[in-house]
């Protein structure tokens, strides 16, 4: 075979940012480049409507240490009658789910699980306010059945700050709330060494309307607090990071939410870093949005909650629950369930999206968004800990201040329709009135601590004028 002439290719050459972007002014004939092709986030990210390779000459060394791309088909259940959640659980399992997440008390844990192969799923458990019972039921279901518990995967989701966050008080005081967390950690690592005991709920400051960057660093700056408390308590700083996963809440920013995962690892990277932890490592779950849910022509909470899947796992989430399309407003049913499910299984076994390691890798796109969220996310963090720190920066009112800032911005920009949901406040539904009722967000009792953070759906208000 004759070998190709090298000269051809000299004939071509590259053109630089400069050049590129001389031409693209040239062709505007006037209108401002800015304005005109560079769209401006509420997050404070400017993204271009092109990019170029040399404009991501500050890229951070960010990428997913996976073997695969695979993730956890994660389903959560919540319910009164335990008999009747048992069987939509054994439904879910058998139509592809292989995680469990679970709200429950601990009587109600061995009816729960019934004929469930706990020894081949995962199961994160979410005990209210009594983690230790409930741990302590899982761990005496496995002895009953004979099961090792060193091979048991899953978590019991404790996350005490995170609860004074949106309850505004302790379960009972910062004190027996941290030693809890402690001995919650020490069981685990000696009796379920696979188990995650220590949960970050980022998802919060999404769902309070908070932006990517308040989400990561707050997010951050909680598990910083978290490593630096118990540590104080004596347990090792790598055990502490072990035992930790976070919750991170997906919306509609198709390209910042990829960014936004990717970024994640980066952060908490560099924190476990200045604690001298060599093992770095960062359990991500990420859960749907319900902020942007609606019950006004509510089959569209289904798009959304695809595309937010997609982003979840091309950014490299661990595990994933897509919420139900009719979560805000319904009961749970086989028939929203099996959606939500069959979401996941479509995206891995007819798209292949768990085939690619790292698919947002090569991006400049999406590398230059990372580096824009990480960078804004850490000045953002670094604020915090000049605060003393998440908890006295939310003990100050900092943190409610500037979430509270953001969400009023997003209702701003809803109304004004710079901010749309389809079906909602543009292209509705014709003559299209409420006649769902929403779920009512739970309300803390007893006299907050602090000012809580409070869970909203960016479309209530809209919902509540359209009421018959």
């Amino acid at each position: 075979m004759e070998e190709p002439n090298e000269k051809l290719f000299d004939e071509f050459h590259g053109t630089d940012t400069a050049t590129w972007k001389q031409q693209v002014i040239k062709d505007l004939k006037g209108k401002d480049f800015d304005e005109t092709l560079v769209w401006k986030s509420l997050e404070g990210i400017d993204a271009p409507a092109y990019f170029h390779e040399g404009e991501n000459s500050v890229a951070l060394p960010i990428g997913l240490d996976k073997e695969t791309n695979a993730w956890i088909i994660r389903q959560d259940f919540s319910g009164t009658n335990s008999k009747e959640t048992n069987q939509r659980i054994l439904k879910a399992l058998r139509g592809g789910a292989s995680s469990l997440g679970i709200r429950c008390e601990s009587n109600e844990l061995p009816i729960l699980l019934k004929d469930v192969f706990i020894d081949m799923i995962g199961v994160n458990l979410d005990g209210n306010d009594k983690p230790q019972s409930l741990l302590d039921a899982y761990i005496t279901e496995l002895n009953h059945r004979g099961l090792d518990k060193t091979a048991a995967q899953g978590a019991i989701e404790f996350d005490p700050i995170g609860r004074l966050t949106e309850t505004g008080s302790w379960i009972n005081d910062a004190t027996a709330d941290l030693a809890t967390a402690q001995h919650l950690i020490e069981t685990c690592k000696n009796q379920l060494p696979n188990f995650k005991s220590l949960l970050v709920g980022g998802n919060l400051f999404h769902e309070a309307g908070g932006t990517i960057v308040q989400e990561l660093a707050f997010s951050m700056a909680q598990g910083s607090d978290y490593l630096s408390l118990l540590s104080e308590k004596g347990l090792p700083v790598q055990t502490i990071a072990d035992s930790m996963q976070f919750h991170c809440s997906i919306g509609s920013n198709y390209f910042l939410e990829i960014a936004k995962l990717r970024a994640a690892r980066w952060l908490w990277d560099k924190v476990l870093e200045a604690y001298g932890v060599e093992n770095k490592s960062c359990f991500i779950h990420s859960v749907t949005s319900s902020w942007n849910t609606s019950i006004l022509d509510a089959h569209n909470n289904l798009l959304r909650g695809t595309t937010e899947a997609m982003s979840a796992i091309l950014g490299g989430c661990d595990s994933l629950t897509v919420v139900p399309f009719d979560d805000s407003f319904a009961a749970a049913s086989g028939f929203s369930e099996r959606l939500a499910r069959n979401t996941q299984l479509l995206l891995q076994d007819e798209a292949y999206l768990d085939r690619v390691i790292d698919p947002a890798a090569g991006s400049h796109y999406l590398e230059n968004l990372t580096t824009q969220i990480a960078q804004n996310a850490w000045e953002e963090f670094q604020q915090t800990e000049q605060q003393g720190g998440f908890l006295e920066a939310l003990k100050k009112g900092y943190i409610q201040e500037q979430i509270t800032a953001s969400a009023d911005k997003k209702k701003a920009a809803f109304a004004a329709k710079q901010l749309t949901l389809v079906g909602v406040n543009k292209y509705p539904a014709e003559q299209e009135t409420n006649r769902a009722t929403a779920k009512n967000v739970p309300v803390s009792e007893g006299i907050p601590t602090v000012k809580p953070l409070q869970r909203f759906r960016i479309a209530q208000e809209e919902e509540a004028n359209r009421q018959q």
